[in-house]
């Protein structure tokens, strides 16, 4: 009598899963229809020909209807998500079953729940629930089984940082420019946080939700970003993560479900870096960098203060987008914050800055500031005026505030030095605002609204 034989039905491999920090699968070893037929034929072996013959054809056929149920039948149960309504006492969990290898109806119980206790509210923890079902039952459908599971290292590759900037590339694959800038941006946030709190040698399938709530965190209180950058920054990150996911990189989405920040959350810490500087900060500032080496940043600092804009638009301008002859300055279309292109006027102290620069001996392709901010070939590295601020206003003047506070300071000395001449369209414009309405709203923003003091009369006490 020959053994028992049996064949193997391989699946297509998953590259990843967070049960198992990155794992690949098969469907299970089944038993085929002759290995039911022999097992008959044994159980008859001593019994008379007659009843052999009578009985071994019911087996067969039994068998047989047997194994094609199963073999048509999904080797698991789907998953589910298990919770006590409206309890948040009692654990939540993902539960599914998968049969076991060799059998043909002992299925064992998985149960998963990648961190979902751990929130705090109903809604969000019934939302990450069904992302995280919904996750499990694509992968079972795709072939993945808990039993042939293994781990899955290739010397890093799975490391989050190596694969979220794949994410990123290929998502700016056919981005403008400067949303290609931006992408870089918030993956150059999150690398500093992962660094930061030393999760290097994390796989990016183990990111989870506590680990991106624990970003925000980070960014409203330690690095001090403004609610609505961080917000920006959570939408981003959420699209890398999709991106990711699309890949086969991971497979949870954590930042789809981090709640965004809101302005109670910056109550306890003032956010004090774009406040208008002082006259007194002023009168500081700019004798000081000169001291210290930095007179050549002052051209850049003035684009901000005298022209209203923004650092890394400052950086992508070239001489020929200064137009002397007409006191104009040009921000070509997709490289401004809304993609749009526009035109600011030059103010004769800004001219008078350019005019020193003598721009019109340098090629017009040039950048505005490139190496030492001077015009050059290349454009000015965008950390480096940060980095510079930091280390002689913020560091060795003590003034916490932030380089584009000159901005905010430059409104200020429009309203305050054109009392009663002051022309909101204009200031609309300059400032590259969609409206006068909300010009008129940042002024009240800035608590800015000045006129003539000589027309106001009071009683002297």
């Amino acid at each position: 009598m020959h053994s028992q034989k049996q064949t193997r039905s391989v699946g297509q491999g998953v590259k990843t899963s967070p049960f198992h920090g990155g794992i690949t699968g098969s469907i299970p070893v089944r038993s085929t229809n002759e290995s039911l037929a022999l097992q008959g034929f044994l159980h008859l072996k001593e019994k008379s020909r007659a009843e052999k013959r009578a009985k071994l054809s019911d087996v067969l056929l039994d068998g047989f209807k047997k194994s094609s149920n199963k073999m048509t039948t999904l080797p698991y149960k789907p998953a589910k998500l298990y919770f006590a309504k409206g309890d948040l006492t009692k654990e939540w969990y993902v539960e599914f079953s998968f049969l076991e290898p060799g059998t043909l109806d002992k299925y064992k119980r998985f149960k998963e729940r990648l961190d979902i206790n751990r929130l705090k509210t109903y809604k969000e923890r019934f939302e990450y629930g069904k992302e995280l079902e919904k996750f499990i039952n694509e992968k079972l459908k795709a072939g993945f089984n808990p039993f042939t599971a293994v781990m899955k290292d290739d010397n890093g590759d799975f490391k989050i940082c190596t694969q979220l900037l794949k994410a990123k590339d290929q998502l700016g694959k056919n981005a403008s420019k400067v949303t290609q800038a931006s992408y870089r941006c918030m993956y150059n946030r999150l690398v500093k946080f992962i660094e930061e709190r030393k999760l290097t040698y994390l796989y990016i399938n183990l990111f989870t939700l506590e680990h991106a709530r624990s970003y925000k965190q980070w960014a409203l209180h330690e690095r001090n970003l403004s609610v609505k950058t961080v917000n920006d920054s959570i939408s981003h990150l959420a699209m890398f993560w999709d991106e990711a996911i699309e890949m086969g990189l991971t497979q949870i989405n954590p930042f789809k479900v981090v709640p965004k920040a809101k302005k109670r959350d910056k109550a306890e810490s003032k956010d004090v870096r774009f406040e208008p500087f002082t006259d007194k900060e002023m009168l500081l500032i700019f004798p000081w960098l000169k001291e210290k080496g930095f007179g050549d940043m002052i051209p850049f600092l003035a684009m901000i203060f005298y022209a209203w804009a923004r650092p890394i638009e400052i950086l992508r301008l070239k001489i020929k987008d200064i137009e002397l002859d007409r006191d104009l300055i040009s921000f070509k279309k997709g490289e401004t914050k809304n993609s749009n292109a526009a035109y600011v006027q030059i103010v004769d102290p800004l001219k008078n800055i350019f005019e020193e620069m003598k721009l019109n001996t340098y090629p017009p392709d040039y950048y505005l500031f490139s190496d030492n901010y001077k015009p050059g070939t290349r454009m000015l590295n965008k950390s480096l005026p940060s980095k510079h601020w930091r280390l002689t206003i913020k560091k060795e003047l003590g003034i916490k505030k932030d380089m584009y506070a000159l901005k905010h300071t430059g409104n200020i000395e429009y309203l305050l030095k054109n009392k009663g001449n002051t022309n909101l369209k204009w200031q609309q414009m300059q400032n590259r605002h969609s409206s006068s309405v909300v010009t008129d709203k940042y002024n009240r923003k800035l608590g800015a609204y000045f006129i003539e003091i000589g027309d106001v009369n009071f009683r002297i006490l």
